[in-house]
């Protein structure tokens, strides 16, 4: 079984495995008979995946968020020299309160027009093709 290190690096010295590889890349990978962690992180086609199968990490592990953060205590409060804006920064200066007049909405652009306030019926709803993920994606994003 090669390492996904080294199909990587067979795929940047062989053009002929780089070629089959584009052809054809389910076989290839079978070929070089890749882990099935491996085959889903080259799948997604998202190098932060890969790199993290690189790094040693499974692809659900990588991408996982914690649940919580752990703030180093003498970060928990500001100091108090910069809890509150000094008073010239506390509010805008006049002449940024309003937008100038060449960045202003004219009145007759502030509101959409009737007919373009409501999306035609056509597109209320997406086409039937793309109300579901298609097979070779929906194993990456099972929730």
């Amino acid at each position: 079984m090669a390492s996904l290190e080294e199909f990587l690096s067979e795929l940047a010295r062989s053009p002929e495995k780089l070629g089959s590889f584009i052809l054809n890349p389910n076989e290839a990978m079978e070929e070089a008979e890749l882990s099935p962690e491996d085959r889903r992180a080259l799948r997604s086609g998202f190098t932060s995946v890969i790199y993290a199968r690189l790094s040693g990490m499974s692809v659900d592990e990588a991408f996982q968020i914690p649940q919580q953060f752990q703030i180093v205590p003498q970060f928990q409060q500001l100091p108090p020299q910069f809890q509150q804006l000094p008073p010239q920064f506390q509010q805008l200066p006049p002449q940024f309160q309003q937008l100038p007049p060449q960045f202003q909405i004219p009145p007759q652009f502030q509101q959409l027009p009737p007919q373009f306030q409501q999306l035609p019926p056509q597109f209320q709803q997406l086409p039937p093709q793309f109300q579901q993920l298609p097979p070779q994606f929906q194993q990456l994003f099972r929730m």
